[in-house]
């Protein structure tokens, strides 16, 4: 009997132990401040942290292929997942960049229109679908907070779109600086200093902007001499001013000239010409 009672009491604090750990693990994960795990209720966080397993991928490697079976759900933790579309000549397109908090894959079975690589070393929480399914059923905050970040998406592409087909590169490499300077420092002053790190190599940002790696490059330098940034290394950037940065992508045709003119720096410590050689 005494024995008994001694296993069924180390199953319980074995239980409580378990739980403490899964609850700790989704405490400290970055998604949660951005990903459909935020503002859930304990029962919701405790749920998913059961059902979720975060697994790393290194740069250049497929998650998903494209017309493969979908079978789970990802949140991104850290680092960046290319969306590409592989075309029947071979050629790669690539669609989208998911960056943390963002989801990749589906909720039903079906089989994945596009391809899913990690664009830098990554880290992805992934659930079973028939998991998440239960759980959307069980939370209704898991479902509602789904739905918001799928119409935030949606948002997200057509304003890219936009900025894609009507802007020139140096306001596309703006317009894409400034949403990561929102998803990183989303209470922080436009004109406060943000340190920013790009998560994916030159010629994959390149290619997703629609232009070369060399371009880039020097569209990099053209916001440094302007006093928009200041590159610190092949990774990060300090963004000084966020609010010119957003005024530069948003900018009309006729006024984007008169805004790059007067924002300019002549200072040679601006103006002096370097090649950023992302990783």
């Amino acid at each position: 009997m005494t024995y008994a009672i001694q296993i069924s009491w180390r199953h319980i604090m074995l239980i409580i132990q378990n739980r403490t750990d899964l609850r700790l693990k989704c405490k400290s994960c970055p998604a949660k401040m951005f990903g459909p795990c935020r503002n859930v209720s304990s029962g919701a966080l405790d749920a998913m942290a059961q059902a979720s397993q975060n697994s790393t991928y290194n740069k250049g490697t497929t998650i998903v292929h494209q017309g493969e079976s979908l079978r789970h759900i990802g949140i991104v933790v850290s680092g960046a997942i290319k969306v590409t579309n592989v075309r029947k000549d071979g050629r790669q397109t690539i669609v989208a960049l998911i960056e943390k908090g963002g989801i990749l894959g589906g909720v039903s079975g079906s089989v994945s229109r596009f391809a899913y690589e990690a664009a830098s070393d990554s880290e992805v929480c992934t659930m079973p679908q028939h998991a998440i399914s239960r759980i959307l059923m069980d939370y209704p905050e898991v479902a509602y907070r789904l739905l918001e970040l799928t119409i935030k998406r949606s948002e997200e592409v057509q304003q890219w779109l936009t900025l894609f087909n009507c802007r020139t590169t140096i306001q596309r490499l703006a317009g894409y600086l400034s949403a990561l300077c929102a998803l990183n420092f989303p209470n922080t002053k436009s004109r406060q200093k943000m340190l920013l790190e790009i998560p994916i190599g030159r010629r994959d940002l390149g290619a997703y902007l629609g232009t070369t790696p060399e371009t880039l490059s020097r569209n990099f330098h053209r916001l440094n001499a302007m006093g928009i940034l200041e590159i610190i290394d092949g990774t990060h950037i300090d963004v000084k001013d966020n609010s010119l940065l957003t005024r530069v992508a948003n900018e009309s045709s006729e006024k984007l000239q008169t805004v790059l003119n007067s924002s300019h720096r002549t200072n040679s410590d601006h103006s002096k010409v370097f090649w950023v050689q992302f990783s």
